[in-house]
């Protein structure tokens, strides 16, 4: 199949930090919203990964994923890689990558 195309990347966070007797727990909730174009028309679906591991297998046709998760004690910046790459009974298109490294 075709790889997908024009992909976007964008990242929302809600800072979950609290207290815990007289420490503070300092972490921010991460969405990422991974999105790509679909080019092809006989694709079985998409797998799609972060940092090299795959985090699930969409459907046909699907053109996003929405990765939630919790970052503590944040104190360098992280870069993640997101990848989505189309596949079918005849084998996997080209991986194609994005990365995110700061969430407002």
């Amino acid at each position: 199949p075709e790889a997908p195309k024009q992909l976007g990347i964008s990242c929302t966070s809600v800072n979950k930090s609290k207290k815990v007797g007289q420490f503070w727990i300092l972490a921010w909730e991460w969405t990422v919203e991974f999105t790509w174009s679909d080019q092809s028309t006989n694709e079985n679906g998409f797998y799609v990964y972060k940092d090299g591991v795959l985090l699930t297998t969409a459907g046909p046709n699907t053109e996003s994923y929405t990765d939630v998760f919790t970052r503590t004690l944040v104190i360098n910046p992280v870069t993640y890689i997101y990848s989505v790459q189309a596949y079918n009974n005849d084998g996997s298109s080209v991986l194609k990558d994005k990365e995110i490294s700061s969430c407002p």
